[in-house]
């Protein structure tokens, strides 16, 4: 399985009504509930939450590396866990340090490594994109529905 992780017209849209702090505040908070997700064990947490992280990733190369591709395969077993605590410090560094080249360095290797981790995920509780991109599509749906009463 390799499964690509783009900004879509949806990132763009959402990026252009929201500030970028708060794009990546989501970014950090989804990463959190999947691990928190991870630890319940409960699969259909675990779905959700893996939906909503594949939803938000593209904010980090929206924002970050718009050039960067990012993709969900199999390259090695990497703990979601531990990659997840180093990559959300590194984004903090990056904020308050944006020149600091090995803070972006580190934050393009770690956001592949994060999206490669999610290969694992889907091996070991048996997930299937199509699942996940239901999910995704839900949730896109609902949000670009709340945005549109929020302008109007």
């Amino acid at each position: 399985m390799v499964k690509k992780l783009k900004p879509t017209m949806y990132h763009s849209t959402i990026c252009l009504f929201s500030k970028r702090h708060v794009q990546i505040a989501k970014v950090i908070e989804e990463l959190e509930e999947l691990k928190e997700a991870l630890s319940t064990k409960d699969i259909f947490k675990i779905l959700e939450e893996l939906a909503d992280v594949e939803n938000v990733l593209p904010y980090l190369i929206l924002i970050y590396m718009p050039k960067e591709k990012i993709e969900i395969r199999f390259t090695g077993e990497y703990d979601y866990n531990i990659i997840c605590d180093i990559l959300t410090k590194v984004i903090c560094l990056y904020n308050e340090h944006p020149y600091n080249a090995h803070a972006y360095v580190a934050l393009k290797v770690l956001t592949k490594f994060l999206a490669e981790s999610l290969y694992n995920i889907y091996q070991e509780y048996n997930l299937h994109p199509s699942d996940v991109d239901a999910v995704i599509d839900s949730k896109r749906a609902r949000t670009i529905k709340r945005k549109f009463k929020e302008i109007l």
